[in-house]
């Protein structure tokens, strides 16, 4: 499943965007040590970088990008969109992950 989530968040660094997302991985995964992430660098801004986790029920592949220019365009309250494809691997624990996304 792909999805593109336009937001506004006060958050100020590609960092603390990846730590909420993988607190939110960490509330429905039960063994947290089966979860495991990468995290790779495109830019000095975080544009472009990707956050990728997975555990037993789903794995997870993010990009950030800034939107300020499609916002300006479209009159928005937008500063990031997250491109996030998912790939459930069976269980409930993808569907509590996406509820605690959204």
């Amino acid at each position: 499943m792909d999805l593109s989530y336009y937001f506004y968040t006060d958050f100020q660094t590609r960092e603390e965007i990846d730590e909420f997302l993988l607190a939110q991985a960490r509330k429905a995964v039960e063994d947290h040590a089966h979860l495991k992430f990468s995290r790779q660098k495109e830019s000095e801004e975080g544009e472009g970088d990707t956050l990728d986790f997975s555990c037993k029920s789903f794995w997870v592949s993010t990009n950030l990008s800034f939107v300020t220019d499609t916002a300006k365009e479209f009159d928005l309250d937008v500063n990031f969109c997250l491109w996030i494809s998912v790939y459930p691997s069976g269980g409930a624990r993808f569907i509590q992950f996406i509820g605690n996304y959204l």
